[in-house]
């Protein structure tokens, strides 16, 4: 009986630290991932108002921009959350459709590709919504509600260039991402060689003196490509939403059928 209770009694405070070790584990995380959702919105924000400054040739110090991003947080992170409606709404209505889909006939493939089409075109207008909504926060000095409507308004006008450049925008990215897996190739081959030259002298721990360096300096290219090319991507968008606000424009494809009869111009515009 003695050892039962010693034996229960340790078990007790085994179980009592265990609890108070993962609610620390727990409220850790939880407090990174807070961090990291509050860095992400202020540098978005930031990173608009100094864009916006350079393309009209003005400063741009990088304190006075984050400043600035933490300043229009709240409205930022509202329209970060109402922007990605998308994810949940995939998960919910995509997942079910496409289970459908895959146990039954033609009839339920129809139906999950039109439910398809639907989320795809609500995600890419969300998306468009929720940067020009961004630009309208950070560089004219609107509430969330104030620059949700006037996003929708612009968007609604310039639908047709908001989809060319997001278009346009998405071949270079391809083309990127192309240049990533040659790169992944060019640089893999000589360290590949490498490794069977280890192999071939014995060396011990030949995976592991080529293996880390080759994903540390992989890694290293990666994340400098993605942070230029994310910057590329918002300057792209940040220089169309102050011409589109500003002075109006005109799609490529419009000007491109300019010969056509102005009824076409009418339900393209």
């Amino acid at each position: 009986p003695v050892k039962s209770g010693l034996v229960a009694s340790v078990v007790n405070q085994a179980s009592g630290a265990s609890i108070v070790v993962g609610l620390f584990i727990t409220l850790l995380i939880l407090g990174i991932l807070v961090g990291f959702v509050a860095l992400v919105t202020m540098a978005r924000g930031g990173l608009i108002d100094a864009l916006a400054r350079r393309a009209g040739e003005k400063d741009a110090p990088l304190g006075a921009s984050i400043v600035r991003g933490r300043g229009a947080f709240w409205p930022l992170l509202g329209i970060a959350l109402l922007s990605r409606i998308d994810i949940p709404l995939s998960l919910f209505v995509l997942v079910p459709f496409a289970r459908r889909a895959a146990l039954s006939g033609q009839e339920n493939f129809t139906v999950f590709l039109l439910v398809f089409i639907m989320v795809t075109i609500l995600s890419l207008t969300l998306s468009f919504l929720g940067i020009y909504a961004s630009a309208y926060v950070m560089l004219k000095r609107e509430g969330l509600v104030s620059a949700l409507r006037q996003s929708l308004a612009l968007f609604a006008r310039f639908w047709l260039i908001s989809i060319e450049m997001a278009l346009i925008l998405y071949a270079v990215t391809l083309v990127v991402g192309i240049g990533l897996i040659v790169t992944g190739f060019v640089v893999g081959i000589p360290l590949m060689l490498l490794y069977f030259i280890f192999l071939f002298m014995h060396i011990p721990g030949a995976m592991l003196i080529v293996g880390i360096p080759a994903v540390i300096l992989y890694i290293a290219i990666l994340l400098s490509v993605g942070s230029a090319f994310a910057t590329f991507h918002m300057a792209a968008w940040v220089i169309l939403f102050k011409r589109l606000s500003e002075e109006g424009a005109v799609a490529k494809i419009v000007r491109l059928t300019a010969r056509f009869p102005k009824i076409l111009h009418r339900k393209l515009i």
